[in-house]
């Protein structure tokens, strides 16, 4: 291969794909050589240094920001401690290179170069290199292996629109199998996230099987906030993304004490893919072939998308964090230079594979594009696209009847197309479209409700469905939410006994990152929250519940795989002999909505949840029910008499007058519970809710019947359109993420009725 000789031992430097071609080549040849294999980036740690991991933080105790303090590491080889520099950033970076060697974080190879001697250093597959690197790879007396490129570009396809280009090369890989190519055989290049909604979509209406390993960020994932919440590899229950976390965590044991550990982590597991299954026969991207010559085959064909300006390929501006000018003096290839040699590693690359088919777009829905100026430079002829096929995709026909109908019928725009299309498809199923939800089947899995998955299953079934089967809602946090955190983290701190306000406010307004908006109306609001505070203490005066749990979490097996669990923001309780008394307190920075009137439908059931997870849960021995309340954060009366009414509890109280002198010493006529008075009879006044014993345990059991009914129903795959009407109000369309595409209509309502009598 390429005059290898068996009596010289050879040490290549390479891409990972390359590697893979030229181990395949020396397989066909049967002959032993000696050769070692090494990437680019790991010959300079040899060559020059290895960088220790504990120089990244040397880094951020210095006041670097993460993101500065991996460039600076990335110009450290380039940087000589000897030479003076005239840039200011020139000299930092060289003042920290000289720091982290004598703390030891640069480990130098001093026998490797001496081991090169012994080898014939061949470099093959990389075309861009850094001035600095061409000089440590001539000081290896390294030989590039380089081949003119034998198959230059001919043409270049031109399409209207990122969908038509997309649609065009279904087209022709339809072709390529049915003509035997396998689609292992058949890739793409160039293509960007905005590529990957059409890839998916368009490939699976053509049944071409695409592989794609999505990089998703895990941290915005369920199971990544659990985890950064948590470490706790233990219940990760996908294999491979376990092993990722658990090769960073080993990684990132040098940082285990130190306060920058989270950010570490969280730049670590932005890393962490969540990757599709792949398939042999597949489709797939292979961007290296842009970059690398030769690692595509005779046998392979290759599909470059998206051949515009400014996308393909990836030219820099003077932007980086050193500037032109600076990169002069380092021996660093300036932006157009960079430019210059991206060009021609394109090209080259390109140029070694024998079947390609390359083309470019004018306008995506978002964006209007560019050809590459390349187009024009290297004098390549541009073909006007062929007129999509029908032969290849029933399904995509349809679609695109269906979406010309649409067109036609709302605007009495009538595309060519349509005429076309009418020959081969009846107007008839454009006008079958059924809304209604159809059960499928679902993979039985472990089932964790709490009262949000129950609410929104009471609301409206197909509401769950979106959100929690389907995951259709992005998480996007809201000023309301963000205060809501901040006042809950507060308030669950003022009863340790080194409750500070200024500290607990500063450290989870630092935890929240407010917008500048934010931080301004957060401002006025800091003193409603020091009022609130200062005056919850001066209300729980009167209480005999002098304990707490704050922020509790409870779950308890319902039955085989199903769990129902809640965070209660606020117990008092008190344990006098072997009973305990208990209130539960949940804190509103909105609307309260205390209707019990609705519990057979399950709607309005969030305190009756808690109750029942209290008593349910065994936190308690022989637990006695005081009350559930909800209590306001925020007031807009404007004098502090109006504004401490407005924070009294509003909820249910037990009607025994022995736990209510418990509750509240003062309940004959009560400033802390809204509505709690007895009248001058000394009876309880009719304006008090209440609660007999005997009606709290119908309520625990409604709650239970209620949480088992929509549970079976969810195993079950049960989710109809049906949204709920109460009092002429419909209260599930409301604030519904997905009304705007279930399409519900007058006969998917439910009109839910008041019970005759208030439980």
């Amino acid at each position: 291969m390429k005059g290898l000789s068996k009596e010289e031992s050879y040490y290549i430097i390479t891409p990972s794909k390359r590697k893979m071609k030229i181990l395949e080549e020396l397989e066909q040849e049967d002959e032993f050589y000696s050769v070692t294999f090494d990437s680019l980036e790991s010959l300079k740690e040899k060559y020059f240094f290895h960088i220790k991991d504990e120089a990244i933080l040397s880094l951020l105790e210095q006041g670097e920001s993460l993101e500065v303090a991996k460039e600076i590491l990335k110009l450290l080889y380039p940087i000589s401690l000897d030479q003076t520099y005239f840039s200011s950033k020139l000299k930092k970076i060289q003042y920290y290179k000289k720091e982290l060697e004598e703390k030891g974080y640069l480990e130098y190879d001093l026998s490797f170069r001496d081991f090169l001697k012994t080898k014939k250093v061949i470099v093959d597959g990389y075309l861009l290199l850094e001035p600095y690197e061409e000089k440590m790879l001539e000081d290896l007396h390294a030989i590039f292996w380089e081949e003119e490129p034998s198959y230059p570009f001919q043409e270049v396809y031109h399409y209207g629109t990122m969908r038509a280009e997309v649609v065009g090369v279904a087209d022709r890989i339809r072709q390529l199998n049915k003509k035997g190519v396998s689609y292992r055989h058949i890739l793409l290049a160039g293509v960007d996230s905005s590529y990957f909604y059409l890839l998916e979509e368009i490939f699976s209406q053509y049944d071409i099987p695409f592989f794609y390993p999505f990089e998703d960020n895990f941290l915005t994932t369920k199971m990544g906030k659990k985890y950064f919440r948590e470490r706790n590899l233990e219940e990760m229950k996908n294999e491979e993304v376990r092993h990722q976390l658990l090769v960073i965590e080993e990684k990132l044991d040098f940082a285990k004490n130190s306060p920058y550990y989270d950010l570490l982590l969280q730049d670590e597991l932005k890393k962490v893919t969540l990757v599709k299954q792949e398939y042999y026969d597949m489709v797939t991207v292979v961007d290296e072939a842009l970059t690398t010559p030769f690692v595509l085959g005779e046998d392979d064909y290759l599909f470059i998308l998206g051949w515009n300006q400014n996308k393909l390929p990836h030219l820099k501006k003077d932007e980086d964090y050193l500037s032109d000018r600076e990169k002069k003096e380092v021996d660093l290839l300036t932006s157009d230079l960079w430019n210059k040699k991206k060009k021609e590693e394109f090209l080259q690359a390109c140029g070694s594979i024998p079947h390609k088919v390359i083309s470019y777009k004018d306008t995506s829905l978002q964006e209007t594009f560019y050809p590459s100026s390349m187009i024009e430079e290297e004098n390549i002829l541009v073909k006007e696209a062929e007129k999509h096929s029908f032969f290849y995709s029933d399904s995509y026909n349809q679609f695109t009847y269906a979406s010309l109908l649409d067109q036609y019928y709302t605007y009495h725009e009538e595309n060519p197309l349509l005429l076309e299309l009418q020959d081969y498809y009846s107007v008839s199923f454009y006008r079958s479209y059924d809304h209604l939800y159809h059960s499928v089947i679902t993979k039985k899995e472990p089932l964790v409700l709490s009262y949000s998955h129950l609410s929104d299953y009471a609301l409206c079934p197909f509401r769950y469905y979106a959100k929690y089967v389907l995951h259709l809602e992005e998480y996007m946090p809201s000023f309301a939410q963000k205060l809501g955190n901040i006042f809950h983290y507060v308030l669950s701190k003022m009863y340790q006994e080194s409750f500070d306000f200024e500290k607990s406010y500063q450290y989870i307004l630092k935890e929240e990152n407010l917008t500048l908006k934010e931080q301004f109306f957060m401002r006025r609001l800091k003193e409603e929250l020091l009022f609130l505070v200062e005056t919850i203490k001066e209300q729980e005066q009167t209480t005999g519940l002098t304990s707490q749990f704050l922020e509790k979490k409870i779950e308890i097996p319902l039955r085989d795989q199903v769990t129902i669990k809640g965070f209660l923001d606020k117990i008092l309780y008190r344990k006098i002999g072997d009973k305990t008394y208990y209130a539960i307190i949940d804190y509103k920075t909105g609307q309260i909505h205390l209707q019990l009137d609705y519990l057979k439908d399950g709607l309005y059931m969030q305190l009756p949840c808690y109750l029942y997870l209290v008593e349910k849960s065994g936190i308690f021995d022989q637990p006695v029910f005081a009350g559930f309340y909800y209590q306001k954060l925020l007031s807009s009366s404007k004098t502090l008499e109006e504004k401490k009414k407005d924070l009294r509890l509003f909820g249910v109280s037990a009607e025994e007058e022995d736990t209510l002198a418990i509750l509240d010493e003062n309940y004959s006529k009560s400033d802390w519970i809204k509505g709690l008075s007895v009248t001058k009879q000394n009876t309880i006044s009719s304006r008090a809710k209440v609660m007999t014993e005997e009606q709290k345990e119908v309520m625990v059991s409604l709650v239970e019947k209620k949480i088992l009914e929509f549970s079976k129903a969810i195993e079950e795959g049960a989710f109809p359109i049906q949204p709920k009407i109460v009092e002429r109000k419909n209260v599930s369309c409301e604030y519904c993420s997905f009304a705007s595409f279930c399409f519900h209509d007058e006969k998917d309502n439910r009109y839910v009725e008041k019970e005759e009598k208030e439980v």
